[in-house]
């Protein structure tokens, strides 16, 4: 999936999820911060894990 525009006419605009590996692309800007949902700069002070405490398939 992407996107075109002539306001960008030398831009094509790909989705992160449609690449087989996101991971090799770096994003080089953002857009529309102006609307972020505001939680989003606060991920990194929150705990995580790498995996699932438990599978999930046994969570009832």
């Amino acid at each position: 999936m992407y996107f075109r525009s002539n306001k960008w006419p030398d831009e094509i605009h790909f989705l992160a999820t449609t690449l087989d590996d996101p991971s090799d692309y770096s994003p080089t800007a953002q857009v529309c911060l102006d609307t972020r949902l505001k939680w989003l700069d606060t991920l990194d002070q929150i705990s995580g894990h790498c995996t699932f405490q438990k599978d999930p398939t046994e969570i009832e």
